[in-house]
């Protein structure tokens, strides 16, 4: 059975993978309900109270990181 990765702290969607449907109750984080379709800008939140996924707007800040190293 397809399953669908979050944080249970954040509700972000970290992935998914196959489980079999009788390990499915010990899981933590994991849910068969897939998430939304996104789009970049995009992330989807899982809400486990409500069992409902959201889409969250992020915003783009450019070079956010820095790649170089520190003398």
């Amino acid at each position: 059975m397809r399953i669908y990765f979050f944080n249970q702290e954040t509700g972000v969607f970290q992935g998914e993978g196959f489980e079999d449907e009788k390990n499915l109750a010990t899981l933590e984080g994991a849910t068969t309900i897939a998430p939304p379709c996104y789009s970049q800008g995009e992330v989807p939140l899982f809400d486990e109270t409500s069992r409902r996924w959201t889409l969250c707007r992020i915003q783009h800040r450019e070079h956010v990181f820095s790649m170089q190293p520190r003398p």
